[in-house]
């Protein structure tokens, strides 16, 4: 959130300072001031301009709320809702599809909800997954 500040002191002497509670796809601003005493008052003072650093982009959670619907022999539509967490630009999701009786799976990726499989075999049972892909990473499947 842009309104969170955290602020560190260090000695003195200190040259570099390392963060390490860094989350992905997120914008810092860091700026360096020294506190000084003059005449028996506290003044902060800037050091530096404000700087701005970009953390990268990370896998995100899984998509959330899969639904079926318009189900009939041939074809099902399934919805879903953006990960929790996208932790970058969500660039495409990949539904993978299981016949439970021979176990064959078969992937395809798209670029958005909702999504129509077609070409399905009446009178069997089948498993669908979702799962969302950022530049930083594939996420994890959403539950059966």
């Amino acid at each position: 959130r842009a309104d969170d500040v955290d602020t560190f002191d260090v000695d003195k002497d200190t040259t570099s300072f390392q963060y390490n509670e860094v989350q992905p796809f997120t914008t810092y601003d860091t700026q360096v001031f020294a506190n000084l005493i003059i005449d028996g008052r506290n003044l902060r003072v800037a050091l530096t301009s404000t700087l701005s650093v970009h953390s990268p982009e990370s896998a995100p959670t899984e998509p959330r709320d899969l639904q079926f619907s318009d189900t009939n022999y041939t074809r099902v539509t399934l919805t879903w809702n953006p990960p929790e967490s996208p932790n970058g630009i969500i660039t495409n999701y990949t539904i993978t599809r299981v016949e439970v009786e021979s176990g064959n799976a078969t992937e395809e990726t798209v670029f958005n909800s909702p999504y129509i499989q077609m070409n399905l075999i009446g009178n069997r049972e089948y498993t669908f997954k979702v799962k969302a892909a950022t530049k930083g990473g594939i996420g994890p499947d959403t539950m059966d």
